[in-house]
C-alpha cells in the first residue's frame, strides 16, 4: 500500500507540514496572536495598575483599548486573513506611536517590528509601505515635538540628533526586513519543491510508472465513482479486462525493451480510443482495464468495445520491428455481473479466459455459466499438477508413411492424459492450461525423455525408425530443454530424433530459434515446422532456417477435394519445399481421395486417421511389425 507523507503524519496524530506559503503564514499569524495576547495581558495588567496609581489616564485608555482590540482579532478567525493581519499591524503601530510619544526614542524598537511582521505575514510590498510609514512617523515626531535624544556628541540641535537616530533605525529595520524577505523566498521555494514532490508522489501512487495510466489503486476509486454515478442516474457500468495475445513470445523473443515499447504503444491506442470520462488502467504485465461510464443501457457497450478492440489490435511499427498484435477481452457489466471493483474484475477475467478458449483475438461478455467452466478449469489445473507425479500421462504414437509406397517413414509422439476419475482428457483441454501455468516445461521434458526411451528400445528391432516430438513455445524458451534434447540424442541413433516447432514460434523468435535449431542440427536432430501455411511466414526468413520437414496443416488437407484453392496452396508448399530441399508431410489425411490427390501433388509423406490413429507404445510397435511384414502399404494405393 502506498502512503503519502501527509497521510502518514495524520495517521500518527502529528500536525502535517504546510504545503504552501499561504498556509504557513496563516499558521504563523495564529501562533503570533497567541503569544502576543498572553504577553499583552502579562505586561498590560501591571502597566494599567501603575498608570492608575500615577493617574496617567491616557495610558490606561490605550492599554484597555489595545487589549480589547487584540482579543477581538484573536477571536475573529472567520475574518479574512489579510484583514486580520492589517488589524494586527495597525494595533501594533498605534501602541508604538503612543509609546514613542510617552517614553521617547527608546521605544523606536517597537516600530521596527512592523515591516518585519509585514514581510512575514503579507508581502515585501507591504513591508516597504511599513518602512515608509515608520520613516514618516519618526520624522513627524522629531519635527513637531523636538524630542531630545540625549546624544550630546551630535551637538545641541535635537532634530539633528533625532535624524541620526532615525536613519540608523531605518537602516537596521531595512536590513532585517530584507533578510526576512530572502529567508521567506527560500522557504517559499522549499515549500514549492515539497508540494511538487508531494504531487509527484501522489501521481506515482495512483499511476503506472511505464505508461502513465491509472494503476489498481486509482482503478478501484474510479470504479467506485462510476458505480455511484450509475446508481444516481440509473445506468450501467462496463468493465473491460484485456491482455495481449502471445505477449510473452514478444517479450522473451525480442527483449523487454521492445515489450515495454509495445505496452506503451497499446496504452496510447487505448487512451485515444476511450471516450471522455472513461478510465484506462494498466492492471499489470500486458493486462489493461477500461471502465466505460455514462451508459444508460447495455446496448451501448458492444460498439464501444469493438472500437477498443479495433484500436489496440493490428500492426505496430516499433523501432526495428513490425509486430501484429491480437487481444483477448472480457467484459463485465454493473450491476448484473458484480457490485464492486473486485467482483467486476473477477467476472471480466473469467470472460477473458473464455475469449482465449474460443480462439483469442476477440471479446466475450461474462455469463453465469462461465463460473462453472472456470471451476472445471481450476479443477483440471490442480489435477494436472499431480498428473506427472502420479504417472497419469501417456504417450501415444501416430505413424507417418510414404505417399508413394505406404511404407512407414517415422512417427509422432502425442501426449495423452488418463485421469482415474475424469477418464481420457483431450490434449485440447489440458495443453493450453499447461502452457499458461508453465507445467508444460516439466511435462515437455518428460515427453522428450520418454519418447527417447521408447525409440531406443524399438531401434533394436528397427534401426532406422524415426520419431518426432512437439516443442511448445513455453518449452522452447525453458532452460532445461537443451539438456533434455542432448540426453535424448545420446540414447538413439543419429538423425532419428526429430522436433516439431510451430510456424508462429519461429516467426516470433527468429533469432533465438535460429541459434537453438542450429545447435540441435549439430547434434543430429531433425527439425520439422508444424502446421505450415497458417502463420504467414516470411519466405526470406524461412529459407535461412535449418529445417528438414514442412508439415502441411490439416486445414488445407481437409478441403483439398472440394476447394481448388486448398490444392493450389498445397502445391505451392510442395514446390517451395522442393526448392529448399525439404520433406513435406501432409497432416490429417482421412480419405483415400485426399491421399491420392496429395500423392499426385508430390507430397512425400502422409499422416492421419486413414493410415492409423494414435496408439499406445505396444500397439505402435505391433503396427510397425505388421507393416514390415506386409509386401506394400495398402492405404495409399490407387
Amino acid at each position: 500500500m502506498n502512503v503519502l507523507p501527509t497521510q502518514l503524519q495524520t495517521a500518527q496524530g502529528l500536525p502535517s507540514a504546510p504545503t504552501d506559503l499561504a498556509t504557513w503564514r496563516q499558521r504563523l499569524l495564529e501562533r503570533l496572536l497567541g503569544v502576543i495576547i498572553v504577553a499583552g495581558w502579562l505586561v498590560a495588567l501591571p502597566s494599567i495598575a501603575l498608570a492608575v496609581y500615577e493617574r496617567l489616564w491616557p495610558l490606561v485608555v490605550v492599554d484597555v483599548v489595545a487589549l480589547g482590540w487584540l482579543s477581538l482579532i484573536y477571536r475573529k478567525r472567520q475574518w479574512d486573513y489579510r484583514w486580520r493581519t492589517w488589524q494586527l499591524l495597525a494595533l501594533l503601530y498605534l501602541i508604538s506611536v503612543v509609546l514613542l510619544l510617552t517614553i521617547g526614542h527608546a521605544s523606536q524598537i517597537y516600530l521596527m517590528a512592523l515591516p518585519v511582521l509585514a514581510v512575514l505575514l503579507l508581502s515585501l510590498r507591504a513591508a516597504i509601505g511599513c518602512l515608509v510609514l515608520n520613516a514618516l512617523t519618526l520624522a513627524l515626531v522629531g519635527t513637531l515635538l523636538q524630542v531630545d535624544s540625549g546624544m550630546a556628541a551630535l551637538g545641541e540641535n535635537p532634530l539633528l540628533r533625532w535624524g541620526a537616530i532615525t536613519l540608523n533605525f531605518l537602516l537596521i529595520d531595512t536590513a532585517l526586513t530584507i533578510a526576512c524577505a530572502f529567508l521567506l523566498h527560500g522557504m517559499e521555494r522549499a515549500l514549492a519543491e515539497q508540494q511538487a514532490n508531494a504531487r509527484l508522489l501522489e501521481h506515482q501512487a495512483m499511476h503506472d510508472t511505464l505508461t502513465g495510466l491509472a494503476n489498481r489503486r486509482l482503478l478501484d476509486d474510479r470504479v467506485h465513482q462510476a458505480i455511484a454515478q450509475a446508481q444516481r442516474q440509473g445506468g450501467v457500468v462496463g468493465l473491460v479486462l484485456l491482455d495481449l495475445d502471445h505477449f510473452k513470445l514478444v517479450n522473451d523473443g525480442h527483449g523487454h525493451e521492445l515489450g515495454d515499447a509495445l505496452i506503451v504503444a497499446c496504452a496510447q491506442r487505448l487512451t485515444a480510443a476511450a471516450r471522455a470520462g472513461d478510465t484506462v488502467a494498466r492492471f499489470g504485465g500486458d493486462e489493461f482495464v477500461v471502465v466505460l461510464t455514462g451508459l444508460r443501457t447495455e446496448s451501448e457497450l458492444p460498439g464501444a468495445i469493438e472500437r477498443l478492440h479495433g484500436a489496440i489490435g493490428g500492426r505496430y511499427e516499433l523501432p526495428g520491428h513490425e509486430l501484429h498484435v491480437g487481444t483477448s477481452m472480457g467484459v463485465a457489466v454493473y450491476p448484473r455481473d458484480g457490485a464492486d471493483a473486485t467482483s467486476l474484475i473477477k467476472s471480466a477475467d473469467t470472460a477473458m479466459y473464455r475469449a482465449k478458449e474460443k480462439g483469442r483475438d476477440g471479446f466475450q461478455f461474462f455469463q453465469a455459466e462461465m463460473n462453472d467452466r472456470l471451476a472445471q478449469r481450476l479443477q483440471l489445473e490442480n489435477a494436472l499438477r499431480d498428473a506427472l507425479e502420479r504417472d497419469q500421462l501417456r504417450l501415444h504414437f501416430q505413424p507417418r508413411v510414404g505417399a508413394s509406397d505406404g511404407r512407414p517413414r517415422g512417427g509422432e509422439a502425442l501426449l495423452r492424459w488418463h485421469h482415474p476419475e475424469l477418464g481420457l482428457i483431450s490434449p485440447a483441454q489440458f495443453i493450453p492450461i499447461a502452457e499458461e501455468t508453465g507445467l508444460i516445461v516439466p511435462i515437455g521434458e518428460w515427453v522428450v525423455r520418454t519418447a527417447a526411451e521408447h525409440l531406443a528400445q524399438w531401434q533394436q528391432e528397427f534401426p532406422v525408425m524415426c520419431l518426432s516430438v512437439n516443442i511448445s513455445p513455453r518449452q522452447f524458451r525453458a532452460a532445461g530443454l537443451e539438456p533434455a534434447i542432448r540426453a535424448a540424442c545420446a540414447r538413439v541413433a543419429p538423425g532419428t530424433l526429430e522436433v516439431e516447432i510451430t510456424e508462429s514460434l519461429v516467426m516470433h523468435q527468429p533469432d533465438a530459434a535460429f541459434s537453438l535449431l542450429r545447435q540441435w542440427r549439430a547434434l543430429g536432430v531433425g527439425v520439422a515446422m508444424d502446421d505450415f501455411g497458417t502463420g504467414f511466414s516470411s519466405l526470406a526468413r524461412l529459407k535461412s532456417f535449418p529445417l528438414d520437414v514442412l508439415k502441411i496443416d490439416q486445414s488445407f488437407v481437409r478441403g483439398i477435394g472440394q476447394d481448388a484453392s486448398d490444392a493450389a496452396i498445397v502445391k505451392t508448399i510442395v514446390d517451395l519445399a522442393g526448392n529448399l530441399g525439404l520433406t513435406t508431410v501432409a497432416e490429417g489425411v482421412e480419405t483415400d481421395g485426399q491421399a491420392s490427390i496429395l500423392r499426385k501433388l508430390g507430397v512425400h509423406e502422409l499422416q492421419g486417421y486413414l493410415l492409423a490413429r494414435p496408439m499406445p507404445a505396444d500397439d505402435y510397435l505391433a503396427w510397425w511389425r505388421a507393416q514390415a511384414a506386409a509386401p506394400s502399404g495398402g492405404h495409399v494405393a490407387e
